[in-house]
């Protein structure tokens, strides 16, 4: 009767990995219905890596018995789960076969949290290091702009006074390049820092994004580029670094899902819908596996090696940079649209809500008119 009734879930199996018996509650862990779906099935048929299984049973050996031990397994459906288990290797009598008898809690929602307080460290650790990379750059930018402006000043004043010197549109035209480029580090700088909201134009915030992307030789030499922005997109309101760095994140995706290809196209445009506007990135890289797009915006989820695993100029990846778009367009009610086809590429689809003057602000936007108003097109 405590058998059945137990919270927990309790099991017994073989040592070679079949199931004997358990209750309900670990039969539900493990997303089936009832204990008959998982007596007799194989208890490898559960694990998302069997080498798992292997290291617990070599321990289990060795110490008879764990406590508090982790494991991440698959439930019948393919969702995973996070298990914490107390097990212990039981021998019996008249030389019957040892068995494992343990119990179970499912901790996958504290591991969650644990993920996401893990991430926000991260994100704050980040958003520190970039405030103080801006503050250098944003002091270097000033200091290179007054001088700056003395060398074009200077230029000018000799096509006025010695107009047949040769090559003085051509430096001029450079100075000013320099200049440009100069003060959009600076409107950067400053934007990036800030946390107020304003009136954004996302396709001059694309334009400038894309334009800071070239520092990136590789970016600007070996990849061919499409940009077409919608001059009718309206303006949204919201925190200008959000959607920055939300963009900036799929595009690196896309960007880091070339490094092997032969063919490397990047289209990025923009185009306003009924009532709601699109930003779409498409890129012709490896693709995502169908296996696991479900979990491309998971907290730490990465296909790219970790920094000191990679080879070569390998890019490396943290399992941030999608998540945290995702999570950063969220308060803005973004809906978030991803086609893909391995070897051949993927696009993202960003579909973000119109407001109208009497909205404050997107954040504002109740959910339940953008789930009414949102078209997204097949």
């Amino acid at each position: 009767m405590l058998f059945e009734r137990s919270v927990a879930g309790v099991f017994c199996s073989t040592v070679e990995g079949k199931f004997l018996d358990c209750n309900d509650a670990y039969a539900h862990i493990l997303g089936c219905s009832c204990r008959s779906e998982v007596i007799g099935a194989s208890v490898k048929d559960f694990f998302q890596d069997p080498g798992d299984r292997e290291v617990f049973i070599k321990r289990l050996e060795e110490q008879g018995s764990l406590t508090e031990y982790e494991f991440h397994l698959r439930r019948r459906d393919g969702t995973s789960v996070w298990i914490l288990e107390n097990a212990s290797l039981v021998s019996n009598d008249n030389d019957k076969p040892r068995t494992i008898q343990g119990t179970v809690i499912d901790i996958t929602e504290h591991k969650i949290e644990q993920a996401r307080e893990k991430e926000l460290q991260l994100e704050l650790m980040q958003q520190s290091k970039l405030a103080s990379i801006g503050l250098l750059a944003a002091g270097i930018a000033h200091n290179v702009n007054v001088p700056l402006q003395g060398i074009i000043t200077h230029i000018e004043l000799l096509k006025l006074t010695h107009s047949d010197l040769p090559y003085m549109d051509d430096m001029l035209e450079q100075a000013l390049r320099i200049s440009a480029i100069v003060n959009n580090m600076l409107f950067k700088s400053r934007q990036e820092q800030s946390q107020d909201e304003q009136e954004i134009d996302l396709n001059k915030l694309l334009t400038e994004e894309l334009e800071f992307l070239n520092a990136d030789l590789a970016f600007k030499h070996e990849i061919n580029k499409s940009y077409n922005f919608d001059p009718d997109l309206p303006t949204i309101r919201g925190v200008y670094s959000d959607f920055s760095q939300a963009f900036l994140n799929i595009v690196r995706n896309s960007i880091d899902a070339m490094h092997a290809s032969d063919k490397k196209w990047l289209s990025v445009r923009t185009s306003s819908l009924k009532s709601s506007m699109m930003i779409e990135v498409t890129d012709t890289g490896c693709g995502i596996n169908p296996e696991i797009r479900d979990r491309i915006f998971d907290p730490f989820f990465t296909t790219k090696p970790l920094a000191g695993q990679q080879r070569s100029d390998e890019p490396v990846g943290t399992g941030l940079g999608l998540s945290s778009a995702h999570q950063l367009m969220r308060k803005y009610r973004a809906r978030f649209e991803v086609q893909s086809e391995t070897e051949k590429g993927t696009t993202f689809r960003i579909y973000l809500p119109c407001y109208s003057a009497e909205t404050d602000s997107a954040i504002e936007t109740e959910a339940s008119e953008w789930d009414a108003e949102l078209e997204v097109p097949a």
